[in-house]
């Protein structure tokens, strides 16, 4: 069964608030109520529900509220109810859909003081999702709308009753930005939320887990290793500058595969860039090391943000005396003792959001809850999370040496970002990142090669190699790799990343497609190339291509990595 709209409606209840008319909600599995607002209240309804909100948004005099609840106690009768102080003036909009199942996919935003305003583009994560499009307003003006939204409940601004509201929605499959508009101009806010009916995947967006780097393991390597790590993410990012030495690759936990040994250097760290929006949960874990002796502050997990260009710690979950796990904050300083073992790999997991009063934090280590709080402030310098910093020694001491037991390690770093709290979730101390190289051509049009016919074994290298390589300058040119079949046969995939290092060796800049292929379909990222330097791009895949459903052992094998270069 589709989504369907059950019921809806709409108030102005005054200047405090109040109570909407009655509706029939029964056999709802969604509630959704919006609210355009000055002063701020409180959401309730008939029924005692628990409401989550999904966003505020604030332009000038309009506040715009939206709030859910996912498989709702209902009622033949049921009202919603916000309710404040003097000049709250709200407009309440409120819809019960049916479905057979819920879950909160994707949530955008916008502003304006035009005429007219759109949130940012939204992609449903499943076919035929409920999009619900509010638009709060400040303009005694009937709204329209584009792209096929119906506006099933409005309230017009009146002065000194209630700030506008309007009510939208649409079921769809494919990226929607609807347009609102009116006559004049006016500060407006909108929020553009999905729901489906299956669970979402994961929103898995970052991870690595070194082992494309290279295969040169050892101190002795260093300068090797670090001009690749510094193509990935950038000296910036990545913390390790040209004259920074002491960073290197060793053996992972399991050894079968590569970790970052902090080494010599004790400002090494890797910093990683995330979207800058606003009320996102993270969900960020690593496997880290733990030193053997050396008792110095080792920070292991740190968002960063900024609101001048300089990232500013938010909170930091550090490792001290190699014990004891620490978060240090505007919260102040919160210890757990005897959590890590020295000279030991654990597997420690972070999720939290960033709000000054109703920020939360959970920490798990190896599997086991060790921190859970909410009602936090977070939020310290600055607004919204733009980085994520893994790994450091405290600066004011002497650096860890690397030998034996006693260094600083990192790998199988994820990062995921979503809407609500719902969508993140732990993936486990189980957590490994592999390599599938190629194997093979299925498809090879690019016009030139470095050497041979076999456009695979010029592209199959471990870390960066640009003696030999695959080259073209025509127009759709594809080629596309059969890659190694995973060991492991039983487990949860979270995603697939398709790595490509490219250069653009011309004065004009091109297109490149990185792309996962599966049973005909494919998903890729698109990227304009302009730089004659090696860069590294990526593609990454939380679903398969081939009816969008989650990644299996067997369709991970039959998979194929592809490029596509397009003028």
């Amino acid at each position: 069964m589709a989504f369907s709209l059950l019921s809806s409606v709409s108030a102005a209840p005054g200047d405090t608030g109040g109570t909407t008319a009655a509706i029939d909600t029964t056999g709802a599995k969604l509630l959704v109520m919006s609210i355009g607002r000055f002063n701020l209240g409180t959401v309730s309804d008939s029924e005692s529900n628990t409401w989550t909100l999904a966003r505020i948004v604030t332009q000038g005099n309009v506040k715009l509220e939206m709030w859910y609840v996912l498989n709702p106690v209902t009622n033949s009768s049921h009202t919603f109810t916000y309710s404040g102080g003097s000049s709250t003036v709200p407009g309440i909009a409120a819809a019960a859909y049916s479905s057979t199942g819920i879950f909160v996919d994707a949530i955008k935003t916008g502003v304006s003081t035009s005429t007219s305003i759109q949130s940012s583009a939204l992609t449903p994560g499943r076919a035929n999702s409920l999009l619900v499009y509010a638009q709060g307003f400040e303009i005694g003006e009937t709204q329209s709308i584009d792209e096929g939204f119906t506006i099933q409940e409005e309230i017009v601004w009146v002065n000194t009753v209630n700030i506008g509201i309007d009510f939208a929605d649409k079921i769809t499959s494919t990226t929607q930005q609807p347009t609102y508009s009116s006559a004049s101009s006016t500060s407006r806010a909108v929020i553009l939320a999905s729901f489906s009916e299956t669970q979402v995947p994961l929103p898995v967006s970052f991870f690595d887990g070194f082992e494309t780097v290279g295969t040169e393991t050892g101190l002795a390597n260093e300068a090797t290793v670090r001009p690749r790590i510094n193509l990935r993410y950038g000296a910036t990012q990545s913390g390790i500058s040209p004259s920074t030495t002491g960073f290197f690759l060793i053996e992972d936990r399991s050894e079968e595969g590569f970790a970052w040994n902090q080494g010599t250097n004790k400002a090494n760290h890797l910093r990683v860039f995330t979207p800058n929006e606003t009320l996102k949960v993270y969900g960020v874990g690593l496997s880290v090391h733990i030193p053997s002796t050396t008792d110095n502050d080792l920070l292991i997990i740190s968002p960063e943000g900024n609101t001048t260009g300089a990232p500013n710690n938010s909170f930091d979950l550090i490792c001290r005396d190699r014990t004891d796990l620490v978060l240090i904050g505007p919260f102040g300083t919160l210890t757990v003792e005897d959590v890590f073992s020295p000279g030991q790999w654990h597997f420690v997991e972070m999720k939290f959001t960033i709000h000054e009063t109703t920020g939360f934090i959970e920490v798990n280590v190896d599997g086991t809850e060790v921190f859970n709080q909410s009602s936090l402030d977070t939020q310290d310098f600055f607004g919204n999370t733009v980085s994520i910093r893994f790994g450091s020694i405290n600066l004011s001491t002497p650096a860890v040496t690397g030998a034996g037991e006693d260094f600083v390690g990192m790998d199988d770093i994820y990062i995921l970002i979503g809407e609500v709290p719902s969508q993140v979730d732990f993936l486990g101390s189980r957590t490994r990142i592999k390599s599938l190289p190629p194997t093979g051509d299925n498809v090879k049009d690019w016009d030139t090669t470095s050497s041979g016919t076999d456009h695979w074994l010029l592209v199959d290298e471990n870390g960066a190699d640009a003696s030999d390589y695959v080259e073209t300058t025509t127009d759709t040119d594809r080629d596309e790799f059969n890659l190694t079949n995973m060991l492991e046969s039983e487990g949860t995939f979270f995603s697939i990343k398709i790595e490509a290092e490219a250069t653009d060796e011309g004065d004009t800049d091109n297109t490149l497609d990185v792309e996962v292929e599966s049973g005909g379909d494919r998903s890729e990222t698109s990227y304009t190339v302009s730089d004659s330097s090696a860069t590294v791009y990526e593609h990454y895949a939380v679903s398969d291509p081939q009816g969008g459903s989650d990644w299996t052992k067997a369709r991970i094998d039959a998979m194929r990595a592809g490029i596509e270069f397009n003028t």
